[in-house]
């Protein structure tokens, strides 16, 4: 990991704009976090003067905060609308941030308010196939039912 430290406030100032792609967004945003990471022998004042004894590295909880940090940053209401579509998705130790392309793909569709389609089963048997149901599971019926 590069030791360079980026000003957080460029990091809040990150606006999204219409002509950046979603996904592009999303990959610069988590650059700029990324940045900001503390590096081996940094010293953590807040931590009792505490000295990092190996690089920063981003956290599993971590990604997935800047996914719906991202997410908010494009639009405030989606990180909850998000939660609306793949919460019952989380299972077995599948994340949001297992659906960070399907989410992105989707994105135009909750732009334009039409009906998103969720058609997950085949991702989540081969995100964990080793927790796979046998039963079926009809993710069109249950997303038609919260409708």
């Amino acid at each position: 990991m590069e030791c360079e430290s980026s000003p957080l406030k460029k990091l809040c100032d990150t606006r999204y704009t219409k002509e950046i792609n979603y996904k592009d967004f999303f990959t610069q945003f988590r650059t700029l976090v990324s940045k900001n990471l503390k590096c081996k022998g940094n010293v953590i004042t807040f931590l009792e003067n505490k000295i990092l004894t190996e690089d920063e590295v981003l956290s599993p909880t971590f990604e997935e905060v800047i996914l719906l940090w991202c997410l908010e940053k494009i639009d405030p209401k989606w990180p909850s609308e998000i939660h609306k579509h793949y919460d019952h998705l989380l299972v077995d130790g599948l994340s949001i941030k297992d659906f960070e392309e399907d989410i992105f793909d989707k994105i135009p569709s909750l732009l334009s308010k039409k009906p998103i389609v969720i058609l997950e089963q085949d991702f989540i048997e081969a995100a964990a196939p080793q927790t796979r149901n046998e039963e079926s599971f009809d993710f069109k019926t249950e997303l038609d039912n919260e409708l």
